[in-house]
C-alpha cells in the first residue's frame, strides 16, 4: 500500500477545528484531508483551545515513516507550553442558621 496524503489525527483537544486549520497550513493540506477526532478531553479549561506541538510532531513523524505513529507525553510534558498568570482566588459561601446557601462571592486577583 502507498503512503496516502491523508492525516487522522487523534487529539486531547476541545478545538478539532483548530487542529485541522493548523495541520493544513503547516503542512500544505486540504481540510477534507485531514481529519481530527477528540474521544477523550477531561477538564481542558480553555487550554485545550489551541494545537500543541506534539500534533505536528506526529503528522512529521508518521509522514517520514509512512506509518501510524502514536506521541505519549509524560504528565511533566503535558504543560511544557502555553501561560496562566498567577492569581489569587477568594470564595465566601453564606448560609443561613438552617444550612441553605444564601450568598457566594468570588474575588480574583492578580
Amino acid at each position: 500500500m502507498g503512503w496516502q496524503r491523508q492525516a487522522h489525527v487523534y487529539d486531547k483537544t476541545q478545538g478539532v477545528q483548530n487542529v485541522q486549520r493548523y495541520l493544513c497550513s503547516v503542512f500544505d493540506m486540504k481540510p477534507d484531508d485531514v481529519r481530527v477526532m477528540s474521544l477523550f478531553m477531561g477538564g481542558g479549561f480553555g487550554s485545550g483551545l489551541r494545537p500543541q506541538y506534539q500534533v505536528a510532531l506526529a503528522v512529521l513523524a508518521a509522514r517520514a515513516l509512512k506509518r501510524s505513529v502514536r506521541v505519549v507525553l509524560t504528565r511533566q510534558q503535558m504543560y511544557g507550553l502555553g501561560y496562566r498568570p498567577a492569581m489569587i482566588q477568594r470564595i465566601a459561601l453564606g448560609a443561613n442558621a438552617g444550612g441553605t446557601l444564601e450568598a457566594i462571592t468570588h474575588d480574583a486577583s492578580r
